[in-house]
């Protein structure tokens, strides 16, 4: 097994879930909702590992990454988030957005896949970064 780290996500919605904020210092974990309505690549944020207290989720561009990550089945058990800093509220019209990092546990033979999506995420983070 190899552990893949992906830097620099972000949580949102705490609002929605009884908090504004993800605790510094915590272990959270994440889940896929194929199901969920408004995003069919939605990663839901959990303060447990089995999976019963929802906190928030991630944001959609990096939901749509990690949950490509999750179909192609090349993640092996739970995937796991832990915050960099407190939540910060970066525009008018969002609630706040709190920078993560997550660790992916996978095969040996995946991390080849996963580099390469996630080289197309770090193209994303490059733009996300022109636009701050």
């Amino acid at each position: 097994m190899k552990k893949v780290a992906v830097y620099t996500v972000y949580a949102v919605g705490m609002h929605h879930w009884g908090g504004h904020e993800l605790c510094v210092g915590d272990v959270y974990f994440i889940k896929d909702e194929p199901e969920n309505t408004k995003d069919k690549n939605a990663i839901a944020i959990f303060a447990d590992d089995e999976l019963k207290y929802k906190r928030a989720y991630l944001s959609r561009d990096d939901a749509s990454v990690v949950s490509q990550l999750i179909r192609e089945n090349l993640t092996c058990g739970k995937i796991y988030l832990k915050q960099k800093g407190p939540a910060e509220k970066f525009k008018k019209r969002c609630g706040p957005k709190q920078r993560c990092n997550i660790w992916i546990l996978c095969a040996e033979e995946s991390v080849g896949k996963i580099r390469e999506l996630l080289s197309k995420y770090q193209d994303l983070e490059e733009r996300r970064g022109s636009n701050n």
